[in-house]
C-alpha cells in the first residue's frame, strides 16, 4: 500500500466481567489482608488509521465501572483517551511489530482519596512464531496523581496516591484451536505502592506518604512505599462466533518493598467481550 492510500475505518468494542482479588487493602498482616469481588463493564471506541502498508495508529476513547461489594468505597468509574502508532517491520502476518503508545484517565472513585489522573506511556513489541505462537515484550512508564489528602501528620506528605513506577512484561499466546487461545505473561513493576493497615510505627517510620483510609474503617491508614512487584498472569481466550470472546485469568502478585516489608496477592477474572 502507498502512503498516500491510508485508510481509515471505525473500531469499538464492550465488555463486562467479574474479579475476586484476595488482598485488595494490600495489606502484609493476616489481621489487615481484606478480599473482595467486584463486577465491570467497560466499552471503548475509536478510529484505526491504516497509513502506509507498515504503519498503522489508533485514536480512542475508553470508559470502565467497576463495582465492590464489600468496600464500596473502592468503586470508581474511569474514563480515558488513547493513542498509539504501531510499525511493521516487513509484510505479512508473521512481520515483528513495534507499537508506541500512551494515555491519560481520570479516576472518580467513591472515596475520594483515589480520584484522580493516571498517564501511562509504554514501547512494545512482538511477533507471530512456529505459526501458532504470538510473543511480546514492552515497557511501560506510569505517573498517577491525586486530587487530595487527609493528612495524619503535617510534617509528612500524605499524597499516598501519587506514584510513580515503572514496568516491563513478557508474553506468550498459543493458538490451540481456531477459537481457543491460552496465554501466560510475566510483569515486574518497580515503584511507588500504597498499601492500608491499621496504626503501625515501623511502617510509619518507612512510609514516604501516609493518610487516613476510612474505605478499610475508623482509623485505618494508607501509606506509600517504594517495592517491586512481581505478576505471574496465565488465562484462556475462547472465541464465541466471530465477534465475541469469554476471557478466564488468574494473577498472582508478589511485592517486595523497602525494609523487608512484602505483600502477596490473587485476582481471579472472568469476562465476556463483544468487538463490533
Amino acid at each position: 500500500m502507498a502512503s498516500g492510500a491510508a485508510r481509515a475505518e471505525w473500531i469499538a468494542d464492550a465488555g463486562t466481567g467479574v474479579v475476586y482479588d484476595s488482598n485488595v487493602s494490600l495489606a502484609q498482616s493476616r489481621s489487615d489482608i481484606k478480599h473482595d469481588a467486584l463486577v465491570f463493564a467497560e466499552a471503548s471506541g475509536g478510529q484505526f488509521v491504516q497509513l502506509t502498508d507498515r504503519l498503522s495508529g489508533t485514536l480512542t476513547g475508553r470508559v470502565r465501572k467497576e463495582l465492590y461489594s464489600r468496600y464500596t468505597g473502592l468503586s470508581n468509574l474511569s474514563a480515558g483517551l488513547s493513542a498509539a502508532a504501531r510499525w511493521k517491520f516487513g509484510l505479512g502476518a508473521g512481520a515483528p511489530w513495534a507499537r508506541l503508545g500512551g494515555s491519560a484517565t481520570r479516576l472518580d472513585y467513591r472515596n475520594n482519596l483515589r480520584s484522580g489522573w493516571l498517564y501511562e506511556t509504554a514501547l512494545s513489541t512482538g511477533i507471530r512464531a512456529f505459526d501458532r505462537w504470538e510473543l511480546d515484550a514492552g515497557y511501560r512508564r506510569e505517573h498517577r496523581s491525586a486530587d487530595q489528602d487527609m493528612s495524619l501528620d503535617p510534617d509528612i506528605s500524605a499524597a499516598v496516591f501519587s506514584q510513580h513506577a515503572s514496568s516491563e512484561w513478557l508474553g506468550a499466546r498459543f493458538e490451540l484451536t481456531q477459537s481457543l487461545y491460552p496465554f501466560v505473561r510475566y510483569t515486574r513493576r518497580s515503584g511507588d505502592i500504597t498499601a492500608t493497615t491499621q496504626p503501625n510505627l515501623p511502617i510509619y517510620q518507612v512510609s514516604s506518604a501516609v493518610a487516613f483510609d476510612p474505605v478499610f474503617g475508623t482509623g485505618a491508614i494508607a501509606y506509600k512505599l517504594h517495592a517491586t512487584t512481581h505478576i505471574f498472569a496465565a488465562g484462556l481466550t475462547q472465541a464465541v462466533g466471530a465477534h465475541a470472546s469469554i476471557n478466564l485469568s488468574i494473577e498472582r502478585r508478589i511485592s517486595h518493598g523497602d525494609s523487608d516489608i512484602n505483600y502477596y496477592g490473587t485476582a481471579y477474572e472472568a469476562q465476556l467481550l463483544y468487538e463490533f
